[in-house]
């Protein structure tokens, strides 16, 4: 069959070693090659684009486990093409006037929460306290390890709580006189090392 020179060319390269894996894993379970399995994704992606225009949605039923064994496909591209008006795309266009006096029934009557959910709650409440134990306890240990190594000032929380008596007003004026000759002697001795 020759080449129609007006027919729109695709080229595609996938650079992540998943997809790769992925397109050939589809083409060897479909015997196929690179342009028939293009064909068939957008085969594929034309129709789902088409039901998710007309509000339907995208799942597969195992007949088995129903109706637990319902799994919805989503996909960037079905979000993009959805022509709902709402702001959750995960919401239904109608609910059945069923399905909706089955939501006020548990509303208004929630069902009490079975013997499994309180033991799974209990064990959760359980770990968390003793997480939060845990962290307590070791936040305390670090705590006193560095009060037990510290040497040098107090901090200024502890300085609030364990303040040494006031300095009379003569011991003040004689440290500021012995920081002061200090001061002074320290220029003079820096003026001397410069001649």
């Amino acid at each position: 069959m020759a080449r129609q020179s007006n027919a729109p060319r695709f080229d595609a390269t996938l650079m992540d070693a998943p997809s790769v894996l992925r397109a050939q894993r589809l083409m060897s379970t479909l015997q196929t090659g690179n342009a028939d399995l293009f064909r068939g994704a957008l085969d594929v992606l034309d129709w789902c684009v088409r039901q998710v225009q007309e509000g339907r949605r995208i799942a597969s039923v195992d007949p088995a486990k129903n109706p637990d064994g319902i799994r919805e496909f989503s996909s960037p591209f079905l979000e993009a093409a959805r022509n709902d008006e709402t702001d959750m795309p995960w919401a239904p266009r109608a609910l059945h006037a069923e399905a909706f006096d089955r939501v006020v029934q548990l509303v208004e009557n929630p069902p009490a929460p079975t013997q499994a959910l309180l033991a799974e709650l209990e064990s959760r409440v359980a770990h968390l306290t003793e997480q939060l134990g845990d962290a307590e306890q070791a936040r305390e240990s670090r705590a006193a390890l560095r009060r037990s190594q510290w040497t040098g000032e107090l901090s200024t929380l502890q300085s609030q709580t364990d303040q040494p008596a006031p300095a009379s007003a003569t011991a003040r004026l004689s440290a500021v006189a012995n920081a002061s000759a200090l001061a002074v002697g320290l220029q003079r001795a820096a003026r001397s090392r410069r001649k």
